[in-house]
């Protein structure tokens, strides 16, 4: 029976990949897809990039290559895509055919726009390709890693954390791994201390780029010309709004999923009264914030419906109140949507760790927060548009699983008793 079902779980994961091979042929060349298929690679190619543009010169190079073949891009595109899916599904469920199309509806929720807003060849090169070689990487950390395998891990990690974003990413998730090993006195393996290396590796290339720190000047009057004029401040406000907007503001199905499950562990599993007040507050700020930033982009505003109100009653006391909030919130409504988001964020962790009774699943879930706050730092990530939330997406997609994993785990246990 156990045959069956994984040979039924491969022949799933082959009738995807044909599908989706099939399926990227419709797809047009657009956007930055056009330049890369136009250029020729050479080591002098590359130079130049890296000095005047990007320090993705790993992931470039293939993107460059692999552009001549349209045909063979889309398999390999396909062949990684659903490796994502295997990963994520294997995480959680194991290699199980209900978790994987699970994992398949879930990434039915995610915007178009993630993937087509600057080409399809150049968003998968730079966004799916190192995130998956990302989150296999991580994964090989946990089983016994043997010197056969410490090539494949060397080139999967290069390429992955060539990417800034990932790069990034993995290098907290590693700091934290790495932190909890010391705490617990486990075993540090050298494929971790290879792993850190040359993530740092690319975090210098990143950092000393000359084709980057180009990259931010020629954006910043094009994209973002407020943008000079910022502190730092400024800077970490500008990734949280546009992290809370990404996950608050727009239609995500995904995000809604999630706080509503939580909230239904909590208050099914949860012996802590408070904790289960605490997970239904996501589900009343989420609509909240929807309402508020749709009134806005309508041509309401705050202050203007304090006014109203004020016309409308008679109560010295609540006239002040109402006064109030006109005066601190003006036309702008960024402080109530940060400060929802804020809020969310602590309940979430709270939930999160009264589930795992353990800092694994809060701690990557503020991980991938982090990972797209960071487009705050910088204007050329901050123009990439939605793609850049890639990352938070499979973040909150893992959480997902690990919280459905153990609510039917709950809910056998209670079946039994």
């Amino acid at each position: 029976m156990k045959l069956s079902q994984e040979k039924g779980y491969w022949s799933i994961l082959g009738i995807f990949i044909v599908i989706m091979t099939i399926g990227q042929v419709v797809i047009p060349v657009m956007g930055d897809d056009a330049f890369f298929i136009n250029q020729s690679f050479s080591v002098d190619w590359l130079v130049g990039r890296y000095q005047q543009w990007s320090s993705r010169i790993f992931i470039e190079a293939i993107l460059v290559l692999i552009s001549k073949q349209l045909w063979l891009f889309r398999v390999f595109n396909a062949i990684i895509f659903v490796s994502l899916l295997d990963l994520l599904t294997e995480s959680s469920f194991g290699r199980h055919i209900k978790g994987l199309f699970l994992v398949a509806i879930f990434f039915l929720f995610l915007p178009v726009t993630l993937f087509l807003s600057a080409g399809w060849l150049a968003t998968s090169l730079n966004y799916l390709w190192p995130i998956t070689a990302g989150i296999f990487v991580m994964k090989q950390l946990d089983k016994t890693v043997t010197a056969k395998t410490l090539l494949g891990l060397s080139v999967l990690t290069l390429f992955a954390t060539n990417q800034e974003q990932v790069c990034i990413t993995i290098l907290l998730m590693l700091l934290g791994k790495l932190l909890f090993l010391v705490v617990t006195k486990e075993k540090i393996h050298c494929a971790h201390y290879l792993v850190l290396g040359l993530t740092m590796i690319n975090v210098v290339l990143i950092a000393l780029s000359p084709g980057n720190q180009s990259r931010q000047v020629q954006s910043i009057p094009t994209f973002f010309p407020e943008f000079a004029q910022f502190g730092l401040f400024d800077k970490i406000n500008l990734g949280i709004s546009n992290t809370s907007k990404v996950l608050l503001v727009q239609q995500n199905m995904l995000m809604l999923f999630f706080v509503t499950l939580l909230a239904v562990f909590a208050i099914l599993y949860s012996k802590k009264w408070y904790l289960k007040y605490l997970s239904v507050i996501p589900l009343l700020v989420v609509p909240i914030n929807i309402i508020l930033i749709t009134l806005t982009h309508n041509g309401y505003t705050i202050q203007a419906f304090s006014q109203y109100l004020l016309e409308k009653q008679s109560s010295p006391a609540l006239s002040q109140v109402l006064q109030l909030v006109a005066t601190l919130l003006t036309n702008d409504v960024s402080i109530i949507l940060n400060v929802g988001f804020i809020l969310i964020f602590f309940c979430i962790l709270l939930c999160l760790w009264e589930m795992s009774q353990s800092l694994s699943l809060p701690y990557l879930f503020t991980v991938g927060l982090a990972s797209h706050a960071m487009m705050g730092f910088s204007p050329s990530i901050f123009k990439s548009g939605d793609r850049t939330a890639f990352i938070l997406y499979m973040v909150i997609i893992y959480v997902i699983l690990s919280v459905l994993k153990r609510f039917y785990n709950q809910t056998e246990v209670t079946d039994r008793k």
